[in-house]
């Protein structure tokens, strides 16, 4: 069974909106944003912005050290699902993703997946912004744990409640690899698989979108160590 390093806690903020009230939320809310645009910007440069509506009433799943001066985040990523967004009256994020790179073909495939969901009962979440603290990566150990911990609490925390999936990943960082590995399937139509996307709010940075029905069995075994 792996542990967690001493100091560190895994912190979920259900959503930030809903528990505005709560001080403690608002500082870690503000903390995160901050972590993400420093990563972001780390990795695309100025004019990335990675931040949208959906960061008020999304889960944010954290990694955090704690200290003197409270939680800290160094990790974190975010889980927004399709009824969020309808009880808010927000476009599901998959939606606004494709529809903003101007690709009329994956609107249309992800469409008839949510539809398909809906029809099925199915919870269907759009997952994004994972981010790590820049500052930790230049410890290598540090590194392997953290994404350790990404996959282990993104896996365990949808397999729970048997969630399907959207997700952005972007191809200069290989994440459509090792997503594919978990079970995840770039969008398709008839005549086969859709292309990456060119996103512009990610200074036009090259993504794939996939869709995940189940994760695989071997990803399951690995996150179950946590």
């Amino acid at each position: 069974m792996a542990e967690l390093p001493q100091g560190w806690r895994i912190v979920t903020i259900p959503s930030p909106y809903d528990a505005w009230a709560d001080p403690l939320v608002q500082q870690l809310f503000c903390k995160t944003l901050e972590m993400r645009l420093a990563g972001y910007q780390s990795e695309y440069g100025p004019g990335v912005l990675p931040l949208d509506g959906a960061d008020f009433i999304g889960e944010h799943l954290l990694v955090c050290r704690e200290g003197p001066e409270g939680l800290t985040p160094i990790m974190g990523f975010r889980s927004t699902t399709l009824a969020m967004s309808r009880y808010y009256g927000l476009a599901f994020g998959g939606l606004g993703l494709v529809r903003a790179a101007g690709c009329p073909a994956h609107a249309e495939s992800m469409q008839s997946i949510l539809r398909h969901c809906e029809t099925l009962s199915l919870p269907i979440a759009y997952t994004g912004s994972w981010t790590v603290d820049p500052s930790t990566r230049s410890d290598g150990e540090v590194k392997r744990c953290l994404r350790e911990l990404f996959m282990a609490m993104y896996v365990l925390f949808h397999h729970d409640s048997g969630t399907r999936i959207i997700a952005g990943c972007t191809i200069r960082f290989k994440v459509d690899h090792w997503l594919s590995q978990w079970g995840f399937e770039p969008l398709r139509q008839t005549e086969g698989e859709l292309d990456p996307i060119l996103v512009p709010c990610l200074l036009n940075e090259k993504v794939k979108v996939m869709y995940l029905k189940r994760f695989s069995p071997q990803i399951l075994q690995q996150a179950e160590q946590w």
